[in-house]
């Protein structure tokens, strides 16, 4: 038996816009193309975020707390580009949703299982970008397009996901009372 619900077709349509996104974002990072518009470059290829600079990787978020809030804390390197975290992120989703809606073992994990992971990287992947967000608009005063809307589709990702465990613990307890109810 498999799920027809077109939360699992919505799911795996944000999560395939999340890899493209993710792509073009290590594309920038890896080739640093031109456009040959100042302003295409400036919003797309996002520079300080997406390209070279010092919030371009996961270990940007140590580089804020060091230098722009002044905690003190270890300054490890590890120079993972967010693109790759985010595709990461998206290709997990896809592939898992397709398990779930098929009902099928996912990563070796339960459905129910495979759901909470999902949104525990969700919800980490939607504070990431909501820290992402306030670095564009407080710290480097500029904001790529990219990066919002992947944090747009994380949001969107957590919600239907949300939704979708909502809705079926609703549904679970309506079939307990409706059981009940029956004896």
């Amino acid at each position: 038996m498999t799920h027809r619900s077109p939360s699992f077709q919505k799911i795996q349509l944000l999560a395939f816009l999340g890899v493209l996104l993710s792509l073009f974002s290590l594309f920038v990072y890896y080739q640093h193309p031109s456009f040959g518009n100042i302003l295409v470059e400036e919003i797309f290829t996002c520079p300080g975020i997406l390209q070279d600079g010092s919030y371009a990787t996961l270990d940007g978020i140590l580089h804020f707390l060091v230098f722009d809030v002044g905690i003190t804390v270890p300054l490890y390197s590890f120079p993972i580009p967010l693109g790759i975290a985010s595709f990461l992120l998206f290709a997990f989703l896809f592939a898992a949703a397709q398990h779930i809606k098929h009902e099928r073992i996912t990563f070796n994990m339960k459905h129910t299982t495979a759901v909470k992971v999902l949104k525990l990287l969700l919800y980490v992947g939607a504070v990431y970008s909501l820290y992402l967000a306030f670095v564009m608009a407080y710290v480097l005063y500029t904001f790529c397009i990219t990066s919002l809307l992947l944090t747009v589709l994380i949001f969107m990702e957590l919600w239907l996901f949300v939704g979708l465990t909502k809705t079926g613990k609703g549904m679970q307890k309506k079939n307990y009372k409706k059981r009940l109810r029956r004896r």
